[in-house]
């Protein structure tokens, strides 16, 4: 992804860097921390949960620890470059206003199972509220009956905006026109499929850069990545 390339393209040369993936199991992520500890010099760690530290993170040294992307924790003595979330889906929303005003509803799709941190649904509500928006939370995977003419859709799981995407294709729907669809965490292939995706998502190149500073210079990196809307034929 973004962030591992931008991280690989600027380490030292003398660097090398193990990957491993926890998949949301906290088993599993448990497992890889105990078996990594004073093993590396420095450790980048993507934490398991947005609103709480993983206390098997005490195990490594706090200087040597990176915490990315999630960190809606109280994180003063760590090093960090993360996200934000909740308030800033709320400002997302409101500098694309105009644009979601062209819909007769705005519908977040957000699955119960899903890993994306939830502290924004409130803010999403606040919006639509303020705006006179008639809005739905669907806490289920895209279904056809889900996708309705006229309408808009926050979509969480690039699964579910795959799926919405054919529903379109299927029925006929136009995106930007007949139908808005908005995901989260921008990717390349989200500038090519259809006339683009508007995406809310940090600048996760920016993340790999700075995380990149700690291993090469072993800055004490405290920082947010601002979060924006990225308009696309979507919406």
């Amino acid at each position: 992804n973004d962030l591992y390339n931008a991280l690989t393209k600027n380490i030292s040369s003398n660097n090398r860097l193990d990957l491993y993936f926890h998949h949301y199991n906290e088993d599993h992520f448990n497992t890889v921390i105990k078996n990594s500890i004073g093993k590396y010099n420095k450790y980048l760690v993507m934490n398991l949960k947005n609103d709480r530290f993983s206390a098997v993170l005490n195990q490594i040294d706090k200087n040597k620890l990176l915490l990315l992307d999630f960190g809606k924790f109280d994180k003063d003595g760590y090093a960090y470059v993360c996200q934000g979330f909740d308030t800033t889906l709320y400002d997302c929303l409101k500098s694309g206003k105009d644009l979601f005003r062209k819909y007769s509803k705005l519908n977040f799709i957000f699955p119960l199972n899903s890993e994306h941190p939830r502290g924004g649904i409130k803010y999403f509500t606040q919006f639509c509220h303020e705006n006179d928006l008639k809005s739905e939370m669907i806490d289920k995977n895209i279904k056809e009956s889900s996708i309705k003419k006229g309408e808009a859709y926050l979509i969480v799981s690039h699964t579910d905006l795959i799926d919405a995407i054919k529903i379109c294709r299927t029925k006929g729907f136009k995106l930007g026109t007949d139908v808005g669809i908005v995901t989260f965490n921008d990717a390349p292939m989200l500038e090519v499929i259809e006339n683009g995706i508007t995406t809310i998502s940090t600048d996760f190149k920016q993340m790999g850069v700075q995380a990149a500073r700690f291993i090469n210079n072993n800055e004490r990196i405290q920082l947010y990545i601002p979060t924006k809307l990225i308009v696309r034929g979507s919406l």
